[in-house]
């Protein structure tokens, strides 16, 4: 029942401090190791915000022909 509270509330996107509360974790970094991976990336659009908002995104300008 834990495991799937969490993984239920952290995929809906609850604030993952507030579920570690309610797991009675004795830190956030217990919840993030063993939930990571249920975190939902709500742009899909990793790095693209901070390579355009920082001094690093005019020195390294994100190319739309990089596959990875």
């Amino acid at each position: 029942m834990r495991h799937t509270f969490a993984t239920l509330a952290i995929s809906a996107g609850e604030n993952i401090n507030w579920v570690s509360r309610m797991l009675g974790h004795k830190s956030l970094v217990m919840t993030l190791e063993r939930y990571n991976r249920y975190v939902p990336n709500l742009t899909r659009e990793d790095g693209k915000l901070l390579a355009g908002t920082s001094e690093m995104g005019k020195r390294f300008p994100m190319s739309e022909n990089i596959n990875l």
